[in-house]
């Protein structure tokens, strides 16, 4: 099943925008509420202060029923819930329910006893409460302070639960403000994107089809553009010799051009990597190739290994060389995650690639610091790992299909990278099939291990083992494009 890429893009900045959501609504709650319940203290504290100080006063001058009106007064506030006193002998000689005086002070269920803090804090109802408590004290004539009981003071939080339900309105409302506006933006951003690819697509094909005098114009100061404008080059390239050339020798002529471009695209030699001796042979079964290979330097510890075999021979799938070339030098940012490097390859590639065309290829990501590389597989042979201290040989097994063959989703769940690491005194040898086609050699398909191993056994190190290699792949008669990269780790 097709998905398009303005989906994805929608798909993504709404996921983005719920987490940033989801983010944003606990952090601001979580804030608002510790502030909200630090306030409910800080105002039952100074309510139990000021009702005893009150309490104190009222008993010291003999007005004890003034009380009752300072509370009526209190209770004025819907964040307080009751206020009582409890005498020393434990009943009630004030409380907000008449019918409780004189009797028995039960201590609410499930209390929470904050002693250091001069508060309890309990359930009721569902509610959370706050209970604040300080004793009384009558103070005499002559000074003495005698303990009457305790006051209480019981705080609801069931005004901090609105205030948060409130919050909690505003936010919704923002974020379905901006859930739509990012909606909006995500449609737009992906047209931006998608409409220029599909440009790219329509003027490949044209010049596919023949038109070298037709120019792809994507202004978009991006890699599509560069991508576009290696394309023109090529093309302008490819017209200036084909008119120079005369009838009779419009195909010989062709194979110097594409030969002559595609030699700016293979290179001769590879960087040097520390610690490692990388070699390499490339040989055309034809004037010209759909081989291909490189490696780019990613940063001071990481090195990228390209290979790539391009299905068919001769002009058509040299260019689709030169193509995979390009889309390669303008994938930069992705060199140093090759899963996301090998989806964006074929996500342009399989567009310009016709039915029955596909690109096997492989991707290797080598981390010098902790001596291992991550490979990745498009359908390519499974590169070999010999150890020439141990004098074993294994194949190493990413998963993959080529490229072209299978939608965008199928290709992309069939990726499965392989890390491996490299020790001393071994060989990484990545290849194209034409390693299995060679003539007059002893194997076949089913016996490319033996062939290796035969190698091995005429080998003391890599050195030789390398000499001998090169110097079977370098027979004259072969019928496949052949490319060879190794890894050895010295």
């Amino acid at each position: 099943m097709k998905f398009p890429l303005r989906s994805k893009t929608v798909i993504l900045i709404s996921v983005l925008l719920l987490v940033l959501f989801s983010l944003s609504r606990y952090l601001v709650m979580k804030q608002e509420k510790d502030f909200l319940t630090r306030s409910l203290i800080t105002k039952g504290k100074a309510l139990i202060d000021n009702f005893t100080l009150y309490c104190q006063n009222a008993f010291l001058t003999g007005d004890e029923l003034n009380i009752e009106d300072y509370v009526e007064v209190l209770l004025k506030d819907r964040e307080i819930k009751k206020i009582y006193i409890v005498l020393k002998n434990n009943t009630y000689f004030l409380n907000t329910d008449h019918s409780l005086l004189g009797q028995k002070y039960i201590p609410p269920e499930h209390l929470i006893s904050r002693p250091e803090d001069s508060y309890h804090t309990f359930r009721e109802n569902g509610t959370l409460q706050y209970q604040f408590y300080k004793p009384v004290h009558q103070i005499t004539s002559k000074g003495r302070r005698i303990y009457m009981g305790t006051a209480y003071v019981e705080l609801s939080t069931q005004g901090i639960s609105r205030r948060l339900n409130r919050i909690m309105f505003r936010l919704m409302i923002i974020f379905l403000s901006l859930f739509i506006l990012g909606i909006i933006g995500a449609i737009f951003l992906s047209g931006l994107l998608v409409n220029p690819i599909q440009k790219l697509i329509r003027g490949v094909n044209i010049i596919g089809n023949g038109n070298l005098r037709y120019k792809i114009s994507l202004p978009t100061r991006d890699e599509i553009e560069d991508l576009a404008r290696e394309f023109n080059k090529m093309t302008k390239k490819l017209l200036l010799y084909q008119n120079k050339v005369v009838r009779q020798k419009v195909v010989h002529q062709e194979l110097l051009i594409a030969k002559g471009i595609l030699s700016q695209i293979i290179p001769s030699q590879l960087a040097n990597v520390a610690g490692h001796r990388i070699f390499h042979f490339y040989r055309p079964s034809h004037f010209i190739s759909g081989d291909y290979f490189n490696l780019l330097k990613v940063n001071n510890s990481e090195y990228l290994f390209i290979i790539a075999d391009v299905s068919g021979k001769g002009i058509p799938a040299a260019l689709l060389m030169a193509i995979l070339h390009t889309v390669i030098m303008t994938l930069e940012q992705y060199y140093n995650a090759p899963i996301e490097l090998m989806k964006h390859i074929n996500l342009i590639i399989s567009r310009l690639l016709k039915k029955g065309d596909f690109i096997t290829a492989q991707l290797g990501l080598l981390d010098i610091r902790k001596e291992q590389i991550q490979i990745i597989s498009a359908g390519h042979e499974y590169p070999l790992y010999i150890n020439f201290s141990r004098r074993n040989i294994q194949y190493i097994k990413p998963a993959g299909i080529p490229i072209g063959l299978f939608e965008h989703n199928i290709f992309e769940s069939r990726l499965l990278p392989v890390t491996h690491r490299l020790e001393k005194n071994s060989l990484l040898l990545f290849f194209t099939d034409g390693l299995r086609n060679i003539k007059r050699l002893p194997f076949n398909n089913k016996k490319l291990i033996d062939f290796i191993t035969s190698l091995l056994d005429l080998s003391n190190n890599y050195n030789i083992f390398e000499n001998l290699l090169i110097k079977k792949v370098r027979l004259k008669n072969y019928r496949d494009d052949l490319t060879l990269l190794g890894i050895i780790k010295d």
